[in-house]
């Protein structure tokens, strides 16, 4: 009854997105971010004759969900989602990252992003989705850390280099076999030791390697038994964002290579967002050093026995995670 009330007192309506709303939505995000340089993605959207093609990529109709908050016919509030299973322990439940929560700087005094993450909770409950998490930031933390079972920081953890020139043409997967491979290694090493999101092969694909707005670079040891995955942006920042490997000797191996390849291509640092125990300690030893810059991870998850707040830190927290924008 509050959510209905608040709708009807607020003259909020919110809908799921169709594309006859695209140029609304569109003129939201152009709102918010403005020609500031945020990523790949944010900057492509400013491409107006490429949207509605990176829309369809960004959000799958079947493993995705977009609504919109509308007032007087205008688009003042954006939230999306991606579906798809985590492995807790081995076990596959069906979650789901919030992304893109947006709202026109005029209304986000009310309870417009609120509403938001009420109705997308429910809309992903009715598609079976057992939790959900994001990465909330000053101005949707006050309402998200309310609602959140369970909270991790996630600190940057990063490392300087001396940009120099190597042949790494050899170090690079190809994309046609290397989700396949990746998703083989993710499950042998990963799945029953983590919360991880899971690694399939359609996933990895879809993300990386057909993705519309940056360049990944998939990157293999001959043994099989790691791979990692890196960008590259603003031409001197590198950052991996996703490693898996067998052992320590392993881990080292996938590290230096991944650093010559970030090297050759003139980055000055590297970076990666915080694994969990023993690995988190791996990196540091290979020279990788936690900033201050950091996110807050937040749970919504009604059954708290699903997810326990204290097993929260056991969050393999790469892949996609943190990588919104």
């Amino acid at each position: 009854m509050i959510f209905v009330e608040l709708l009807r007192r607020f003259n909020y309506e919110i809908i799921g997105y169709s594309p006859e709303w695209q140029e609304k939505t569109w003129e939201l995000y152009q709102k918010v971010f403005g020609g500031k340089s945020y990523s790949p993605y944010i900057r492509s959207l400013t491409e107006r004759e490429r949207v509605a093609e990176i829309w369809r990529w960004r959000f799958p109709q079947e493993t995705s969900v977009r609504l919109l908050t509308i007032k007087n016919e205008e688009v003042i509030g954006h939230l999306g989602a991606w579906i798809r299973e985590i492995d807790v322990f081995g076990e596959q439940i069906l979650g789901a990252e919030m992304i893109e929560g947006l709202v026109d700087s005029l209304f986000r005094n009310g309870p417009a992003f609120y509403l938001l993450v009420q109705k997308m909770q429910v809309e992903l409950e009715s598609r079976g989705v057992k939790f959900a998490f994001l990465f909330p930031n000053q101005f949707s933390e006050r309402v998200v850390l309310k609602k959140s079972a369970a909270v991790r920081e996630a600190f940057l953890l990063e490392k300087s280099l001396m940009p120099e020139w190597h042949d790494t043409h050899s170090f690079l997967a190809d994309w046609k076999y290397f989700p396949e491979k990746a998703s083989q290694i993710f499950v042998r090493n990963l799945g029953l030791s983590v919360i991880a999101s899971r690694r399939t092969p359609e996933f990895i694909r879809w993300r990386f390697g057909e993705n519309l707005c940056e360049t990944y670079f998939p990157i293999l040891l001959p043994d099989e038994k790691g791979y990692a995955i890196l960008k590259i942006y603003n031409n001197e920042k590198a950052h991996i964002v996703d490693l898996v490997a067998e052992d320590l000797d392993s881990f080292g191996s996938l590290l230096s290579k991944t650093e010559r390849i970030a090297k050759s291509y003139g980055a000055k640092t590297i970076s990666l967002y915080p694994i969990c125990e023993p690995w988190t300690g791996w990196v540091r030893d290979f020279g990788y050093q936690q900033k201050n810059w950091g996110r807050k991870m937040a749970i919504i998850c009604p059954d708290k026995e699903i997810l326990p707040a204290r097993k929260i830190s056991y969050w393999y927290l790469q892949m996609c995670e943190h990588s919104i924008f």
